[in-house]
């Protein structure tokens, strides 16, 4: 029976439906890593921009959106994408964007898997590696101009990888066309002009070398193609100055990359995959991974090395090395050079009876489980690749944006001029313009560093938040939770929930506000057990006030009924306190918040398996929540599993090396539990340093002195 079923493998026609059930999986699995609500800060402005041009029937010239910099020039490079990404919403809706970007990653993709087809043939080794760098890249797959690049980049990538053995040599003045699109609806042309231009010259190198070194004369082109090769690259630079701006188009990537280059320094984005705090750490493993199995295939086909791929890999590795937002860029490019020097290894190897009846078709039925798998994974459980867990849906994620925020700000009728987060921008943009103005948003060239760098100043210089409250006339604030505004006596928080808060100027102006809505016991930047210990028969009123004002301000607020069940446990009444807890998973089950409080809640009762429970449903929201690693780690513990205590708490110092009880923690079992005097003494050593005031200094001092006599 199983020499049959391997002999279904055997028959071309049914290697043809075997590689089309492949194909169908693969794009499945793209398809599914890039159906996610727009989370996009940079979205929400892209729409405005498309929304203020065809409704002007002009484009903008000078800024209009902020307060800040109204007047400064402004070119807006990423135009005809604005308009495009605008249509779409404006008749589709935020679902139909979500499906538009999708489709054009799947067109990009397509287009990519027909080049490696058209020079090779069809392969599912090329299929699964398409999917791998589909994984790598899914983070970047949003709904703003970039998309565009995308697919530009992987046309010019078709272009050119299939001109030496194309016929249709005049396929090649296409190249312009190309560009001319592209320089109008996004800055990544630079990217298309490195790779022509990488392209051209190396091929320029081949034919003069060839006759020396006979080997290149494989990969030359003709005299012929290489004249025009060289004509149509050089149209494709002069086409770009056909653009509303003109040379000021061409430039602004160029100033972007220089001329903010400390700003951008700032930014997660642009940071380098080597960046000790980088996230989202996932892509980076798939970065290094990729780039060195490609440098050992380069060397283990040393007779088939094609110079132009490895230089391909350089450029697209070095894109990447200087931004991890440039991760799809790496994806696409090296995906040729890597099809090309996988095909060439499995080549060398010598087919033999047993590969060809039992090996390969094994190999290919786990393919195609594994792709199947890979989507009912995405599609069921979501994509936990990257900073937010992506889940399979449509429409916005209104609820990581202060959506409710802008709502309360409104009604309350708070008016003046706001200072708002930098990452904030684009969506008051959205919402506010033209009724409000914005302080500052993700259009960096315009403000440029030094405002970008003294506004990082507010956030913790009472000072500089004073001077600048004067200078611009500050009258509210709009941000992420900030413990150094909440510690602050000039301003007074009347807004929180799960990310946003809002604070008023604590001034004459503001009275009648802060009297209705000012929190005086409530603060999100605290520990629960910080708010609650305040907890006094005295003031209980006025804390069960706050929390039913919160929860009524926004329904959705996980924090309100957190605290809420706190405040019922407080007063002994578990009952109530579970319950709340419960109403809060069925408002919102995809809240990690909540089940974190669930496993603190058994946690607290002893009922350790609940905890566990809880505390792994938090992970598999946010596997990066360095909160429930910790507090898992403490029930494995309490239930004696010490080794796993250890890994946790090292798990949650992995995604935030500044969590200090982790250190603390560490130490403790190093030292009490699993008898590793050394890495018990660096943990208390390390807790210190992160916390020189603390209560236990003295004990944890003497613990080192006790740990360093066992060493």
């Amino acid at each position: 029976m199983f020499s049959k079923l391997l002999d279904i493998f055997q028959s071309k026609q049914n290697q043809r439906i075997i590689y089309l059930i492949v194909l169908i999986l693969a794009f499945s699995v793209i398809f599914a890593i890039c159906v996610f609500p727009v989370e996009d800060a940079d979205t929400w402005m892209h729409l405005k921009y498309g929304e203020h041009i065809l409704e002007t029937k002009s484009l903008p010239q000078y800024d209009f959106f902020s307060y800040t910099v109204t007047g400064t020039r402004d070119v807006d490079h990423e135009w005809l994408a604005q308009v495009i990404l605008y249509l779409v919403y404006k008749y589709l809706g935020f679902s139909g964007l979500v499906l538009f970007k999708t489709l054009i990653i799947l067109i990009t993709f397509g287009i990519l898997l027909k080049t490696v087809n058209t020079l090779w043939g069809r392969s599912l080794s090329a299929l699964l590696i398409l999917v791998g760098m589909g994984m790598m890249g899914a983070f970047r797959f949003v709904e703003r101009p970039e998309i565009f690049t995308f697919l530009l980049l992987s046309i010019l990538i078709y272009i050119l990888f299939n001109y030496q053995t194309s016929k249709k040599s005049w396929v090649i003045f296409f190249l312009p066309l190309i560009f001319l699109f592209w320089i109008n609806v996004h800055g990544g042309f630079i990217i298309g002009w490195g790779l022509l231009g990488l392209f051209t010259i190396t091929h320029l190198v081949f034919y003069l070398l060839k006759a020396r070194i006979t080997w290149l004369e494989q990969f030359s082109l003709t005299a012929q193609k290489l004249k025009l090769l060289v004509l149509a690259s050089f149209l494709s630079i002069l086409i770009c100055f056909v653009n509303p701006y003109g040379y000021e188009m061409i430039l602004l990537p160029f100033r972007g990359i220089f001329g903010l280059s400390n700003f951008f320094a700032e930014l997660n984005e642009w940071k380098s995959p080597f960046d000790p705090m980088h996230q989202p750490r996932e892509y980076v493993t798939l970065f290094l991974v990729t780039a060195a199995s490609l440098v050992l295939l380069f060397l283990l086909i040393f007779r088939k090395f094609n110079p132009l791929y490895f230089l391909i890999f350089l450029f697209f590795g070095y894109s990447n090395f200087k931004g991890i937002r440039n991760v799809v860029l790496y994806a696409l490019g090296i995906y040729v050079p890597f099809v090309y020097a996988f095909k060439e290894f499995i080549a060398s190897f010598k087919t033999t009876l047993f590969q060809r009846r039992v090996l390969y078709p094994i190999i290919q039925s786990g393919l195609i489980i594994f792709l199947f798998l890979l989507f009912f994974q995405f599609v069921f459980k979501g994509n936990s690749f990257g900073l937010n867990y992506h889940y399979f849906d449509l429409g916005a994620a209104l609820d990581n944006f202060p959506e409710t925020a802008v709502e309360f700000i409104d009604q309350v009728k708070i008016e003046g001029n706001m200072m708002n987060q930098y990452d904030l921008g684009s969506f008051l943009i959205w919402r506010w313009y033209p009724q409000r103005k914005v302080f500052l948003d993700g259009r960096s060239g315009l403000y440029g560093e030094d405002f970008f760098f003294r506004y990082k100043s507010f956030g913790s210089n009472r000072n500089e938040l004073a001077k600048a409250t004067e200078e611009y006339n500050f009258n509210f604030i709009l941000v992420q939770h900030s413990e150094f505004l909440s510690n602050n006596p000039d301003w007074k928080m009347v807004y929180f929930d799960n990310l946003f808060e809002v604070y008023v100027r604590n001034n004459e102006r503001n009275k009648e506000i802060i009297a209705d809505y000012g929190y005086d016991y409530l603060n999100p930047n605290q520990s629960i057990s910080e708010i609650f210990d305040r907890l006094s028969d005295e003031n209980s009123d006025q804390f069960k006030t706050e929390i039913l004002r919160n929860i009524a301000q926004n329904g959705k607020s996980m924090t309100g009924y957190i605290y809420l069940s706190e405040f019922y446990n407080r007063e002994g009444n578990l009952e109530k306190s579970l319950e709340t807890l419960l109403s809060a998973q069925q408002i919102n089950p995809k809240l990690p918040q909540v089940y974190l409080a669930l496993g603190n809640y058994y946690a607290r009762q002893n009922d350790y398996g609940k905890a566990i429970q809880y505390y792994k449903k938090v992970l598999s929201l946010d596997s990066s929540m360095s909160e429930a690693h910790y507090n898992l780690g403490n029930v494995y513990v309490k239930t004696g599993k010490y080794q796993k205590a250890a890994k946790k708490y090292q798990t949650a110092l992995y995604f935030n090396n500044q969590y200090s009880l982790s250190y603390l923690a560490l130490g403790i079992v190093y030292s009490d539990y699993l008898n590793d005097p050394e890495k018990a003494t660096f943990a208390f050593r390390k807790y210190l340093e992160l916390e020189p005031d603390s209560v236990q200094k003295n004990n944890i001092e003497a613990k080192i002195e006790e740990l360093l006599k066992q060493m």
